[in-house]
């Protein structure tokens, strides 16, 4: 049975890569095939891959993890979040069920270009 794979569409790269590390830890046989941080290079990436899974930021520039979602057409399952949300993933391995629930982190002011 081949390995689920998955897209991660976050336009804050520290909290992207944070999600890759999370998502590694919690559902290793998920094999993360691309990760952007715009809309437009999502839906590129989806095309390229054809992923199981993408997991959306509901903001992001170019377009937003809603309009992506809606571009998906039923091709895979989207996940959609914003910053600070919990990730709920309900996911299917053989016989075994899951659901993992996953505390996004909330971006730094640092991050989000308000230094204080």
């Amino acid at each position: 049975m081949p390995r689920p794979c998955a897209i991660i569409a976050e336009d804050e790269p520290l909290l992207r890569d944070e999600l890759a590390e999370l998502l590694a830890a919690l559902w290793p046989e998920l094999e993360v095939v691309a990760q952007t941080g715009d809309g437009i290079a999502t839906l590129r990436a989806l095309e390229r891959h054809a992923p199981d899974v993408l997991f959306l930021d509901i903001e992001m520039p170019g377009l937003t993890g809603l309009e992506v979602a809606r571009q998906t057409n039923g091709r895979c399952i989207a996940q959609l979040y914003s910053q600070g949300a919990r990730l709920s993933i309900e996911c299917e391995a053989g016989p075994r069920r899951a659901v993992l629930e996953i505390p996004l982190p909330q971006p730094s002011e640092t991050q989000r270009g308000h230094a204080a």
